[in-house]
C-alpha cells in the first residue's frame, strides 16, 4: 500500500512538472495553452489516458463540476493509478 502512495505522489508531481507536449488539432479546443491547468490536462489525456472530456470533444475547464462528474473522473483516475502501481510492482518484482 505504501508503494501505491509513492506512485500516486510521483504521478501527481509528474503531471504538473512534465515538459510541454503538442496538442493535436481539435483535441480539447476549449483548453488554451494560457489556461493554468493546460499541461496537467494534457498529461492526464496523453500520458495517463484518464481524461476523455465530453462527447462533443471539449473538456470545459471553467465549468463547475457536478458530483456525478467528479465521481466518474475520480473512478477513472483511481483505475489508472492502480494500473500504474501494478506495473511498478511487477517491474520491481514485488
Amino acid at each position: 500500500m505504501k508503494l501505491r502512495s509513492i506512485v500516486a505522489g510521483a504521478v501527481a508531481a509528474t503531471s504538473l512538472a512534465a515538459p510541454a507536449m503538442a496538442t493535436p488539432q481539435g483535441q480539447f479546443p476549449d483548453v488554451q495553452p494560457t489556461n493554468w491547468a493546460y499541461q496537467a490536462i494534457l498529461n492526464l489525456k496523453e500520458r495517463y489516458g484518464c481524461a476523455e472530456g465530453f462527447p462533443d470533444g471539449t473538456f470545459r475547464p471553467g465549468e463547475p463540476a457536478t458530483r456525478a462528474l467528479e465521481s466518474g473522473q475520480q473512478s477513472e483516475l483511481r483505475a489508472a493509478m492502480s494500473d500504474i502501481a501494478n506495473t511498478v510492482e511487477y517491474l520491481l518484482g514485488n
